[in-house]
């Protein structure tokens, strides 16, 4: 299953971010270190956070962002991703959700 973080608040709100299984995206405010970058977002860090999809689960990591990465209002370090959770980096805000691969083909 892929995961989609949907920006609910922040300056790019309405983007969707993909992340497919077997991938890593990392995102940051910095095009030239993350994958996804958020450059109007000034609380966010040059590289942030990174999501990782694989067939077992999916995870966000914190990439030592100088005002930390948050899942569900509780700062992480690292944590398991289940769909309707929140992340939140800098003033921007992803709701997480996990979409069957067949469906992102269609």
């Amino acid at each position: 299953m892929a995961v989609i973080l949907e920006v609910q608040a922040g300056p790019l709100a309405g983007k969707q971010v993909t992340v497919l299984v077997g991938q890593a995206v990392s995102v940051g405010r910095a095009a030239k270190r993350a994958n996804v970058a958020f450059p109007d977002d000034t609380f966010m860090s040059s590289l942030h956070f990174a999501v990782e999809c694989s067939p077992q689960r999916s995870r966000v990591i914190d990439q030592k962002s100088a005002n930390g990465t948050f899942l569900n209002g509780a700062k992480i370090a690292e944590a398991t991703l289940s769909s309707g959770d929140q992340i939140r980096a800098g003033q921007t805000v992803f709701a997480v959700r996990f979409v069957a691969d067949e469906k992102l083909a269609g």
